[in-house]
């Protein structure tokens, strides 16, 4: 057993891993892999704004603390950004290709499994499709055309860089 933070702990049972509460009490049974690439302290991947990334038969997906399912385990990778608006950038092979989207915690889709490439910065979302980049809202709201062949973003700055 391993803290997984927010009062949750993780723990592995016949290969898989689980989790409980700071009492003790089985919440998640032991029923994902570890093949997990998510935050970890150690082996067991910890909760974030009371999420964490699972993963069964080499698909990820997303539970809450209270091991509700919030995100179906049907991608290849996910990858959440907690703090920067909750987006969840997620990763699926359609016709031979790795497609990107990003979902909201909610499992709402804020762009579809469809663009080549998606970097995530404060707020913002750079998508890539058909090799030109654009720019999108943290409520999938389309800021730029995708018609950049380089597009970059400084949060700090607040400076956009086009070509």
């Amino acid at each position: 057993m391993q803290s997984s933070s927010e009062g949750m702990y993780g723990f592995e049972q016949n290969g898989k891993i689980g989790y409980m509460d700071k009492n003790g009490t089985i919440v998640v049974p032991a029923i994902y892999s570890y093949d997990s690439i998510g935050i970890t302290y150690g082996t067991i991947p910890y909760f974030s704004n009371d999420y964490v990334k699972v993963v069964q038969n080499k698909k990820a997906g997303m539970i809450d603390k209270k091991g509700k399912l919030v995100i179906p385990i049907e991608y290849e990778n996910l990858t959440p950004y907690i703090g920067f608006g909750n987006f969840i950038l997620i990763t699926k092979t359609i016709g031979g290709k790795k497609n990107y989207g990003v979902l909201t915690t909610k499992n709402e889709v804020l762009l579809p499994v469809e663009y080549e490439d998606i970097r995530i910065d404060t707020g913002v979302i750079l998508a890539k499709q058909n090799a030109k980049w654009g720019m999108f809202d943290k409520t999938g709201k389309q800021i730029t055309p995708l018609e950049y062949t380089a597009l970059g973003y400084s949060s700090t700055d607040k400076v956009l860089l086009a070509e």
